[in-house]
């Protein structure tokens, strides 16, 4: 089967943001691969629709935000990892230099306030955009994510640099 024209080069381009949106959400290295590769087989069966989508790349987050919290929901992902597990030999395309150090006020957030922490601060994106991406209203998104940071700053060492504020 031939891939449809397009795909490939949106896959490749947004391979990097997707994985670090995938590792940010399930602080597991393993998991955030799965999690792209999911991601990449759903938009070759749905070709057609994230073709026609007015943001293709946005719909490849949304589409792997969801399924990362389709499955939270799940019993079986009742695990909570204390940190994230990075295998001995990193690719050289991904940068995890303030991710690590913002992964732990991450680790103390739920799925969903994850989710919108990343959205608002890390993918830069308006609270309306989030909130639709993830089915919420514009407010509780604002609420959620005031909340979140508050969270995340009681359990963190030390600010990033240009990080979360």
């Amino acid at each position: 089967m031939a891939t449809p024209n397009g795909y490939e080069a949106l896959v490749q381009d947004q391979g990097p943001s997707l994985f670090r949106r995938a590792l940010l959400l399930s602080h597991d290295w393993h998991l955030a691969e799965d999690l792209v590769q999911e991601t990449a087989v759903t938009a070759l069966m749905k070709w057609k629709k994230v073709q026609a989508a007015q943001d293709p790349a946005a719909y490849l987050h949304t589409m792997l935000t969801n399924d990362f919290l389709s499955r939270a929901r799940k019993r079986s992902f009742s695990e909570a990892p204390t940190e994230i597990r990075v295998p001995d030999t990193v690719d050289p395309w991904v940068n995890l230099d303030n991710e690590l150090q913002v992964a732990e006020g991450l680790s103390v957030l739920s799925p969903i306030e994850r989710a919108v922490v990343i959205g608002r601060y890390m993918d830069d994106q308006p609270a309306a955009q989030v909130a639709e991406r993830l089915g919420r209203t514009e407010s509780w998104v604002r609420v959620t994510a005031h909340r979140s940071l508050a969270k995340m700053r009681a359990t963190m060492t030390e600010a990033p640099a240009g990080g979360v504020r």
